[in-house]
């Protein structure tokens, strides 16, 4: 049976208007609020939890510290964790103590094959997909950074842009650190992507800062001049050139210690 329409507000609230809409019952609307509210809240928790299964390792550094001593002392180097991270990765990330850089490189063997990178050569799956060397100057973390280089790091490898750590040393404008962490100056020849050498970011401040906050970090300015005169007490390098960073890194192996050397030393022996 229709339902008549009616002036009164009352009843207009209690059975809808002269056109028909529906009754319009303030509990109803109230309940419906709630309930919208607690599953807002059920969907960020689960958020979260997924989100803790995702990323295994994020976590306090106190936390991760006995797990990377733990890898340390078994050799183990393959990445760990969802992002692709080694435990140098966990080391530079979690700004845990630098002597585990140290024990890295003094474990791992001085000769190794193209087959068996080295811990300091492997890049993370996150979308920077950086090495431990380059995470660590975009970053700030200067004395990893010099941890890493002694444990022979190579200063050339590029992440998904194509950029060296000397790219980020150069974004930052850190002259101490360009000077300390000299032997980055190896890869001032060679160019990102988009055809830029690390002192082509010198006076550009918007590539500076679009870079560096790719890997969460803001810009600040500095003096280009003095920046530039570090690159000018630079040796040279040779000719500018462009490495993939997808290309294979070719590892190199000390003289006297590769089986050619080995089977020179027996010939001149016998």
């Amino acid at each position: 049976m229709a339902i008549a329409a009616t002036d009164n507000p009352v009843l207009q609230e209690q059975q809808g208007d002269s056109l028909g809409s529906p009754p319009f019952d303030t509990t109803t609307v109230s309940v419906v609020a709630v309930v919208q509210s607690r599953l807002a809240e059920l969907s960020d928790a689960l958020d979260k939890v997924v989100g803790h299964l995702e990323r295994p390792v994020a976590c306090s550094a106190s936390r991760v510290e006995p797990l990377c001593r733990d890898l340390i002392s078994r050799r183990v180097w393959e990445p760990q964790n969802g992002f692709g991270e080694t435990v140098a990765h966990l080391v530079v990330r979690h700004h845990l103590p630098v002597s585990h850089i140290d024990d890295i490189a003094s474990a791992f063997p001085v000769t190794w094959s193209n087959t068996t990178k080295h811990p300091f050569h492997i890049k993370d799956q996150t979308d920077q997909e950086a090495t431990p060397l380059i995470r660590a100057v975009a970053t700030r973390k200067y004395e990893h950074a010099a941890a890493l280089l002694r444990g022979r790091a190579s200063t050339v490898q590029q992440d998904v842009w194509g950029r060296t750590a000397l790219h980020y040393a150069t974004m930052r404008g850190d002259v101490s650190a360009l000077s300390r962490l000299g032997s980055l100056m190896d890869a001032s020849s060679i160019k990102d992507r988009r055809g830029r050498l690390p002192l082509d970011y010198v006076d550009r401040p918007d590539w500076c800062r679009d870079g560096l906050a790719s890997y969460g970090v803001d810009f600040q300015e500095y003096d280009p001049t003095a920046v530039r005169a570090c690159f000018s007490r630079a040796p040279a390098s040779g000719g500018s050139r462009t490495v993939c960073a997808s290309k294979p890194m070719i590892l190199f192996i000390p003289a006297n210690h590769g089986p050619r050397e080995a089977k020179k030393d027996k010939a001149s022996s016998a």
